[in-house]
């Protein structure tokens, strides 16, 4: 009974340490990649948005391209959603824009914004300025809890062409399951109650 009691409070004591550590979000912790260009834009390796490859030399980078489209603007952007197979709790957000000799093939200014499982929006911000080349834009920094999906509105393009992106970096933690989900009051109640059968093993 000590055995178990003791293993009960170490998985307590674990587990809300392991929901205090974010980490970066994966490939396999989206559901969906989806783009929604306007007219006459199309979408080149939308997987790779995502792969975890953020280096500057070689082709592995999402292309947004103009074909014969017209330039970006606020009421006619570039939706890019990343769609998360649970719910997570965002700490931050980086995007690697593009790098090369052409580097003004890249994202100038986007809208993002996260939102729950519902569709109802959480968190929105307009971002201007974006950096091209070895540096990497920090979008988002803080805490967004109850994350379903990230939307991310590209408004302009640097010389309004086509744009390339290395990579959309995401860090957070999964949100607490509502299936397994302990509140506040009933973990402290399940330790209690795990000091008190200690405490009454020990007396005898």
């Amino acid at each position: 009974m000590k055995k178990l009691v003791t293993l009960l409070s170490l998985g307590l004591i674990l587990g809300f340490t392991s929901a205090a550590n974010a980490s970066l979000i994966t490939s396999t912790d989206y559901s969906s990649v989806v783009t929604a260009p306007p007219a006459n834009w199309t979408a080149v390796d939308t997987e790779r948005l995502v792969d975890g490859v953020t280096a500057t030399s070689g082709t592995g980078r999402f292309v947004g391209r103009i074909n014969s489209g017209s330039a970006l603007t606020s009421t006619d952007s570039y939706l890019i959603s990343l769609n998360l197979a649970s719910l997570f709790d965002i700490s931050k957000v980086t995007l690697f824009n593009d790098y090369g000799v052409q580097m003004t093939h890249s994202v100038s200014t986007l809208t993002l914004s996260a939102l729950d499982a519902f569709g109802a929006e959480l968190y929105s911000a307009d971002l201007t300025g974006l950096a091209t080349g070895f540096t990497p834009s920090e979008l988002f920094s803080g805490s967004i809890a109850g994350v379903s999906t990230l939307n991310f509105n590209i408004t302009s393009t640097n010389a309004d062409s086509s744009f390339e992106i290395r990579e959309i970096q995401v860090e957070g933690k999964a949100s607490m399951p509502s299936a397994v989900a302990v509140s506040a009051p009933s973990a402290l109640g399940l330790l209690g109650l795990a000091a008190l059968v200690l405490f009454r093993i020990r007396r005898k």
